[in-house]
């Protein structure tokens, strides 16, 4: 039974390194958006000499966004995370760190 609560245990880690990955690619592909959407008003303003008014902020998804959309999850995860740790120290196992 202790093998079964370290590998759910790791399995629980892994799931947050995940949904951290794709917080971050979600970022990269924001600042994409915000890089192709200024060189687009660049080259509209070198074309006709008017100004498109436009904010970044505007601009929606990222880190941000996946973080706000899986916190629940990450919560329970890491409490999850945190009473298998308990039930592996009650063992007296420690937790890998290997994966």
């Amino acid at each position: 039974r202790a093998g079964e609560l370290q590998y759910l245990a790791e399995s629980l880690g892994r799931s947050l390194a995940r949904i951290n990955a794709v917080a971050e690619e979600a970022d990269k592909e924001r600042e994409e958006i915000i890089r192709s959407r200024k060189k687009e008003i660049r080259d509209h303003f070198q074309r006709t000499g008017k100004k498109i008014r436009w904010r970044s902020d505007n601009v929606g998804g990222g880190k941000a966004a996946v973080i706000a959309l899986m916190q629940p999850t990450m919560n329970a995860l890491e409490k999850a995370q945190a009473d298998y740790s308990r039930a592996l120290a009650a063992e007296g196992i420690q937790i890998s760190t290997e994966a």
